[in-house]
């Protein structure tokens, strides 16, 4: 009978691990431009992002760093990293947030002021549900109104559009990082 339950358990893990950041788009790094090739023709956003658009330079040369570094759960290195883990080192090291800041993404909500998308500027944060189930499982970071960065369980750290169909059903809600 436990045997059953660790191998149910087991399942349930990996079927969470593989569809809460999942990605549906081939990724062409260079140190300033993310690439976002279509893989289905029926999502007709835009599919670039410059990072030297950003105004932030931290933000810029962190995220130029952090980009294709693997996704681990509960990682926090370039290792290897979660969402919510790389949310807040980002935050600590761009936004001067305190060295010890962490919360995982359900509980980073209550450190932010809810904002709507139109408010939204570079450097917040967007909140998703990937589950579907009225939960925040999964954060990253705005790089302009469309476009965000975040650890996906199956690309690792990835800029993706908010208009992709995967995140346009999943996003919840966005949080201000300053007043």
């Amino acid at each position: 009978m436990c045997r059953i339950f660790k191998i149910i358990s087991a399942f349930l893990l990996f079927s969470f691990l593989l569809n809460s950041c999942g990605n549906k788009k081939k990724i062409q790094s260079t140190k300033n431009k993310i690439e976002l090739r279509k893989t289905d023709d029926s999502n007709k956003s835009q599919t670039k992002f410059e990072l030297s658009k950003l105004k932030n330079k931290k933000l810029k040369n962190f995220a130029s760093d952090w980009i294709g570094v693997p996704y681990k759960y509960s990682g926090k290195t370039k290792e290897g990293i979660d969402c919510s883990h790389f949310t807040c080192t980002l935050l600590r090291e761009v936004f001067q947030f305190p060295k010890d800041f962490y919360l995982p993404s359900y509980r980073l909500p209550e450190k932010f002021t809810m904002i709507s998308k139109e408010q939204v500027k570079e450097g917040d944060l967007v909140f998703f549900d990937i589950q579907s189930n009225s939960k925040i499982s999964h954060v990253g970071i705005m790089l302009d109104k469309t476009f965000f960065i975040h650890a996906s369980t199956s690309k690792g750290v990835v800029v993706n559009s908010l208009e992709e169909s995967y995140y346009q059903k999943r996003v919840s809600f966005f949080g201000a990082t300053s007043k």
